[in-house]
C-alpha cells in the first residue's frame, strides 16, 4: 500500500485510514506492525496510535516532513471457516 505526501507542505504527522475489511480479516487483540519507507530525504519517521482502523505517521523530534512514504502491514490473519 502507498500513501500520497501530506497535504500540507510541512506537515508534523500523516494519518492513514485503513480499509474497513483490514479489520475483518485479522485476529483481533494482536498487535499488527507496520513497516515504513520514506520515498524521499527525511530524519526519520515511526509509527504512533495504531489501531485496527488507522495509525500515525511523525517524523522523530517533533520534526516535519513534505514526502510520500510506502508502508507494509503485517498481522495474523483471523480465523477462517472451513469450506463445507
Amino acid at each position: 500500500m502507498r500513501t500520497p505526501a501530506p497535504a500540507s507542505s510541512r506537515a508534523d504527522s500523516a494519518r492513514v485510514e485503513l480499509d474497513s475489511a483490514f479489520a475483518q480479516t485479522v485476529k483481533a487483540g494482536v498487535e499488527h506492525h507496520v513497516f515504513l519507507t520514506p520515498n524521499g530525504d527525511c530524519k526519520g519517521l515511526y509509527v504512533d496510535q495504531k489501531s485496527a482502523t488507522s495509525f500515525e505517521v511523525h517524523e522523530p523530534g517533533g520534526g516535519s516532513f513534505s514526502i510520500a512514504f510506502d508502508y507494509r502491514i503485517m498481522a495474523s490473519a483471523a480465523a477462517t471457516k472451513p469450506h463445507a
